[in-house]
């Protein structure tokens, strides 16, 4: 027993190894090379940023200095580094510090794009099989070190239509053989309407595939604040145009269409087809996440 005791009495109880002796590091916590997409109407900007590791409370702010790269070779082919009158390069042109706060582990400075600019340009919309870029690298912290193997980040920018996504819909076609009425609440992605991205407030519409009257018909339309016009005649398309009298309408706070217009089938012997069809919002997928209609509908 007296073994036993003199054992116990000689631990010294140390919580050292409880905090270990490891230094403060800054990096790039996201994916090196990944792609931004911004929605024309929803804030043409996005956000870059370090993060903190080393530290199991954050007790205090850290400042991080990065800069935006000029250096094309270290670009992929398929990538152009974002002209500087695209973004706020006079803002960004110098070494940028951000500040991590006490108590967070990561912040971000902001490019904010031009609209004008970035906008107008074919190789900004989703899509285009050239990508605007941006090289970023961390040169500067008052952390202990930077991790080298993660200090520098590309990210690649385009925009969206705040309108493309998939649509159930209610649907009633009219020729001089009849009136078919097709509608579809279904999940499957080829029973519903589909809307792309063919400028910053202008979708290609293309028709159900499993629709009896319409299978395979695409138009083009602009959305104006509630209005709707109609674009021109998409190749190998019949040309569709509005219906005189009726309304063609798109509602912001539900994000749904009522579209009518009117179309000569070639296929059918030059049958003109009337179609009205209220199309009802289901999802978008951004960056590749889904984003449905409860997360959109304000």
């Amino acid at each position: 027993m007296a073994s036993v005791l003199l054992l116990l009495s000689g631990c010294k109880y140390d919580n050292d190894w409880l905090t270990p002796d490891v230094k403060s590091m800054i990096f790039f916590g996201s994916a090196l090379d990944y792609e931004r997409t911004v929605i024309p109407g929803e804030g043409l900007q996005f956000g870059i940023g370090p993060a903190l590791a080393g530290v199991l409370a954050n007790k205090k702010d850290w400042t991080v200095d990065l800069k935006i790269l000029k250096d094309l070779s270290i670009l992929p082919d398929n990538r152009m580094l974002l002209p500087d009158n695209y973004y706020n390069s006079s803002e960004l042109g110098g070494n940028i510090r951000v500040t991590i706060p006490k108590g967070k582990y990561f912040d971000f400075f902001y490019v904010k794009l031009d609209s004008a600019q970035f906008l107008s340009d074919a190789n900004t919309m989703t899509g285009s099989s050239k990508l605007y870029a941006l090289p970023v690298k961390i040169v500067g912290t008052s952390a202990d070190t930077i991790n080298t193997a993660r200090d520098q980040v590309l990210i690649g920018v385009k925009y969206q239509a705040a309108t493309e996504g998939w649509y159930l819909h209610e649907t009633s076609i009219n020729s001089e053989t009849g009136t078919t009425n097709e509608k579809s609440f279904a999940e499957a992605d080829n029973v519903c309407w589909r809307m792309t991205t063919r400028g910053p407030f202008t979708v290609r519409v293309a028709s159900p595939i499993t629709s009896t009257a319409t299978a395979g018909l695409q138009f083009d339309i602009t959305v104006q604040g509630t209005t709707v016009v109609f674009g021109a005649q998409v190749d190998d398309q019949p040309l569709v145009e509005p219906i005189s009298g009726q309304a063609n309408s798109y509602d912001p706070a539900t994000r749904d269409f009522q579209l009518n217009f009117q179309y000569v089938n070639p296929d059918d012997n030059d049958r003109v087809y009337k179609v009205s069809t209220k199309l009802t919002f289901r999802n978008r997928v951004v960056d590749g996440i889904n984003q449905p209609r409860a997360h959109l509908v304000y």
